[in-house]
């Protein structure tokens, strides 16, 4: 079929874009912000990534069993509301265990950011599921490809925590677009 996809798909496909973004500059650039800003040995940065992934794979579980109970657009605004939290506390955070509430918190929302939006990007796209599909893959894809690389290169210009303020805006994005697009 050669149905355009609705206008508010592409916000829905923006709201991808972004949660993916920020999802991959935190795993990306977690260990070595939590090295060079937060003063951690380069073993235990390393081994506080793994606070991201524990938090993404206990957000997935608890948003999959939410989903049975409340309309997908109030899951999506809540859990930007935890990286809205949660993100300050990592990137602003003074003491290592602020960081790493932060960086928790920051892995529990992003955990259902992508399936939520997949899930109603879908639905709003129904009249080309095979376009649908395609472009929230390609919009997934490119922030992977690109959003890591701007954040590093910035980091290389003003420094990691300079950098990192390139996502602060991606998050209060997630949640001014899926007001939006809600």
């Amino acid at each position: 079929t050669r149905a355009k996809l609705p206008r508010v798909f592409w916000a829905y496909w923006l709201i991808v874009f972004v949660g993916v973004a920020i999802e991959w500059c935190m795993i990306f650039w977690a260990s070595t912000y939590m090295e060079t800003v937060v003063g951690l040995s380069k073993e235990t940065a390393a081994t506080s990534v793994s606070l991201f992934t524990l938090a993404q794979m206990v957000g997935r579980a608890a948003g999959s069993g939410l989903t049975r109970r409340y309309a997908t657009g109030r899951l999506l605004l809540m859990a930007g509301g935890i990286v809205l939290v949660g993100f300050p506390l990592y990137w602003l955070g003074r003491t290592a265990l602020v960081n790493a509430l932060g960086l928790f918190l920051c892995g529990l929302g992003v955990a259902n950011l992508f399936p939520l939006t997949l899930s109603v990007a879908s639905a709003v796209g129904i009249a080309n599921p095979n376009a649908a599909s395609a472009r929230i893959s390609m919009g997934a894809g490119l922030a992977i490809l690109i959003a890591p690389q701007v954040l590093g290169t910035a980091a290389d210009q003003v420094g990691i925590f300079n950098a990192y303020g390139l996502v602060a805006p991606l998050v209060i994005a997630v949640i001014g677009v899926t007001w939006y697009a809600n």
